[in-house]
């Protein structure tokens, strides 16, 4: 569970991929997530697909890693998050990007952080509903268990204040 941002859409000239690829690499090695170019991944057996260019990131061990990874018109072959780069008005007018946050619009980083802490909570409650359905009683059928999560979940509003 969490806020995902996706996009689509093609470089405005395929020769700005070597520039779009060094751009997140200088951001990602500043703030020392590790990153692997398209070669890098290639070697590596990560990619096996050929004619890309690109770059992965990887912010975070929970977190999934962002691919910047283009074919030879400039399109992205993938979907991932990004916000530390302004993507659509630097490289690419013709994105669709669909964010759950709506942080990719406006900007408001005090109301991803409320939706941050909202997901947060929201995987605490389902944790906890799906330990408690698992505690309470011997084996049973997925149907029950299924059961068992949602009443603890129906009950999750007055045991988690």
């Amino acid at each position: 569970m969490g806020i995902c941002i996706a996009y689509t859409g093609k470089l405005r000239e395929p020769a700005l991929v070597p520039e779009f690829i060094r751009d997140p690499k200088a951001k990602a090695q500043a703030v020392g997530w590790p990153c692997k170019t398209m070669d890098e991944l290639v070697a590596e057996g990560l990619v096996t697909c050929s004619g890309l260019e690109g770059i992965t990131l990887y912010p975070h061990p929970e977190c999934e890693p962002l691919h910047f990874h283009f074919d030879q018109e400039g399109t992205f072959v993938n979907y991932s998050c990004y916000s530390f780069l302004d993507v659509k008005q630097r490289y690419a007018p013709e994105f669709d990007i669909k964010d759950d946050s709506g942080y990719f619009v406006d900007r408001d980083y005090a109301k991803l952080e409320i939706q941050l802490a909202h997901v947060s909570y929201l995987t605490s409650v389902t944790s906890q509903a799906v330990k408690a359905a698992a505690a309470n009683s011997g084996p049973m059928t997925i149907d029950a268990f299924v059961d068992r999560i949602n009443e603890e979940l129906a009950d999750a509003k007055n045991k988690l204040h």
